[in-house]
């Protein structure tokens, strides 16, 4: 009887991404993820996650990123939430 010997190979890639905040940043309370978050305005998480503005606005109305709206009624939103762009 012989035995026959099978070698796989599995490989698995990961993407992360590292947000560093320089200067001040603002934390909020995020309801949805009911903890203390920091947040960025659209125009950061837009150019920091490589999207358009638009796709931002998109995942706003659709529910998908937790935001408030800042002092100057441009929305701060959830950087975990954001995490789905990663």
């Amino acid at each position: 009887m012989t035995t026959t010997k099978i070698k796989r190979t599995i490989t698995v890639e990961t993407l992360e991404r590292t947000v560093v905040f320089q200067g001040s940043h603002q934390i909020i309370w995020c309801e949805f993820c009911e903890a203390q978050v920091k947040v960025l305005i659209s125009e950061q998480a837009a150019i920091i996650f490589d999207i358009s503005l638009d796709k931002i606005y998109q995942g706003i109305e659709n529910g998908k990123l937790h935001f408030v709206e800042n002092e100057n009624q441009l929305p701060s939103i959830c950087v975990n939430s954001l995490k789905i762009y990663e």
